[in-house]
This record gives C-alpha cells, sequence and structure tokens, in this order.
C-alpha cells in the first residue's frame, strides 16, 4: 500500500508539472500565432495581387491581339464586295417584278441602303418594308454564292403588311413568295397576313395561327 500511495503521489507531481509546460506551450502557441499573422495578412494580399496582375496581363495581350487584327484588316468593306451585294439587292428587287426605279446603293456610314435616289428610311411604308426583306435575303444569296458564313435560315416579319394589296401589286406577291421558294441560299421563315399564290399552298410549309377571339388570321410559310 506504501508504494501505491508513493506511486501516486509521484503521478500527481507529473500531473501538474505536465499541466504547467502545456500551458507554457499554449501561451508560446499564442504569441507565435501573433506574430505570423500580419505576415498571413501579407500573404493574402500578395496573393490577390498576383491574381490580378495575371487578369490585367491577359487583358492586356487580348487587346494587343485585337488591335493587331484591327490593323489588319481594311478599313470598310471592299469596294468589291459592296458592288457585288448592291448588285445582288437589285436582283431580288427586280426577280419580284417591283416597278419603279429599283437601282440600288449601300451607304456604310449609315448601314443602310437607298432604293433609287431616296434612303430606305425616307421610302413610303410598303416600299420601306420590302426593301428590308430584299436587303436580307440578298444577304443570304450573296453570302452563299461568295461561301461566307451565314446562320442558314432568315425570318422576315410582315415584308408585305404595310402596304397591303392595295399598295403592292398581287403579281409582286406572287414573285416574292415563288423567288423565297425556290431559293436553295437559306431556309426562309415568313411571318404575314398576306397569303401566298394557290400554286405554292400544297409545297410551302404552313402554319396558321391567330389570337382567340380575332377576326384576323396568319400563317408561317416557310
Amino acid at each position: 500500500m506504501a508504494d501505491l500511495a508513493e506511486q501516486l503521489r509521484t503521478l500527481e507531481s507529473e500531473y501538474a508539472e505536465l499541466a504547467i509546460e502545456t500551458d507554457d506551450i499554449r501561451i508560446e502557441v499564442a504569441r507565435l500565432n501573433g506574430l505570423l499573422a500580419p505576415l498571413s495578412d501579407g500573404i493574402n494580399e500578395l496573393l490577390t495581387s498576383k491574381t490580378q496582375i495575371q487578369a490585367d496581363l491577359a487583358l492586356h495581350v487580348q487587346i494587343q491581339r485585337l488591335e493587331s487584327a484591327k490593323k489588319s484588316r481594311p478599313d470598310g468593306i471592299p469596294e468589291a464586295d459592296i458592288s457585288g451585294f448592291e448588285t445582288a439587292v437589285h436582283a431580288t428587287l427586280a426577280r419580284w417584278r417591283i416597278p419603279g426605279d429599283i437601282r440600288v446603293s449601300y451607304n456604310q456610314k449609315t448601314a443602310d441602303m437607298s432604293v433609287g435616289n431616296l434612303p430606305r428610311n425616307m421610302l413610303g411604308r410598303g416600299m420601306r418594308s420590302i426593301a428590308h426583306a430584299a436587303f436580307t435575303v440578298a444577304l443570304a444569296r450573296f453570302a452563299a454564292n461568295r461561301s461566307r458564313l451565314h446562320p442558314g435560315f432568315i425570318v422576315l416579319d410582315s415584308p408585305l403588311a404595310f402596304g397591303g394589296i392595295g399598295a403592292i401589286p398581287f403579281d409582286v406577291i406572287a414573285n416574292f413568295y415563288r423567288s423565297l421558294h425556290d431559293d436553295p441560299s437559306a431556309q426562309v421563315i415568313i411571318v404575314e397576313n398576306v397569303d401566298p399564290p394557290d400554286d405554292l399552298s400544297g409545297q410551302a410549309t404552313l402554319h396558321p395561327f391567330h389570337t382567340s377571339g380575332a377576326s384576323r388570321r396568319g400563317f408561317y410559310p416557310a
């Protein structure tokens, strides 16, 4: 029993010494953490700065590439391309049998065209709409004929609706639809209220639609 009591006293003494040493270690760890904290903040700031610098450098490289590409390209659209596009628009209007002066000129500054002697925005409502459709259709044909990039489809929203049958001759409407039906340059989706010719009714894909209760009906010829 005396030996056990002596061993217990020894263990208790050793435990007390270890507790003191543990407290000392905790105090030292806390002191070292206090010394390392500013260094840790500095490292985080350096890493943040490094990330920002890398992003800025990547942006600078991209800007330089774009500037180099810009310098290597000629200013504006080449005259040959403009002339070819004007011819394509004129041919489209002629194919539709548009009456009057249908000479076409393209203005690079306004990115729009003139028909006859008038800019497109000064044309009558019906002619303005037809001219816009001719521009879109001719661009698809121009791109296809020269193997240029194009989505492969066009969407025409009410190209004939502004003028109505009273303002646009029926033969123009018929030629408009037949020309687009026979054109392999792109798929054509038309939102329109004016009926296509009867001979195309069985060849074009028509999707009638109308608002419930409305008196007007429409369709999607494609």
